[in-house]
């Protein structure tokens, strides 16, 4: 518990974070980043419309910034999800609407955990950065988003699965007393369309 109100202490303490809004310049559409890139750098992941697209790069233009919260917001409100996953060992979780169902690498059985996120509204940097953690102190995690930058300087989540996308939310996740760290993506719940 002691370490959890450090964190929230550091946490609050620094510069708030945000995600990055475009408009496609092509179509004239405005969408918003998720996070991941093709392997070639090339393209982007984006919300546009209520639906995840693939869209080129270089016809998207940042027109303004959401905050961590309206950005978790518009996630949950379009029935998407936080899927996470990583190894040594393999373990994968799910968070959805302060819900994390987190799946046991050893048993492979899911365990809900209803959590509270813990954001900032500001969107002062390119950045995303957020915790959740239950009452009874079973989970803790924090999602850090390493941002876009230059293709010949960007950074990508080190723990990634997925072979074809380059994600750029890295994930820690404490569950009773051992700690899982791996790469999230965003997707659409199972029971969306």
């Amino acid at each position: 518990m002691k370490i959890y109100l450090v964190v929230i202490l550091l946490f609050t303490a620094s510069s708030a974070f945000s995600q990055e809004l475009f408009t496609n310049v092509k179509s004239g559409d405005i969408c918003l980043f998720l996070g991941n890139l093709s392997m070639d750098g090339q393209r982007a992941k984006v919300l546009d419309h209520g639906e995840i697209r693939w869209v080129e790069r270089k016809h998207l233009e940042q027109i303004g910034l959401f905050s961590t919260t309206d950005f978790i917001n518009e996630v949950f409100r379009n029935n998407l999800q936080f899927e996470m996953g990583g190894y040594e060992p393999f373990w994968e979780a799910h968070l959805a609407n302060n819900l994390l169902m987190f799946t046991d690498s050893e048993t492979g059985k899911e365990t809900a955990y209803p959590v509270r996120m813990v954001t900032t509204g500001n969107p002062a940097e390119n950045h995303i950065f957020f915790m959740f953690g239950d009452k009874q102190g079973n989970v803790f995690g924090l999602v850090d988003y390493v941002g876009l930058a230059d293709p010949a300087e960007q950074q990508y989540c080190e723990y990634n699965l997925v072979e074809d996308e380059a994600l750029m939310y890295s994930v820690f996740i404490t569950v009773g007393n051992r700690a899982y760290k791996g790469c999230a993506t965003i997707k659409t719940t199972k029971n969306s369309k």
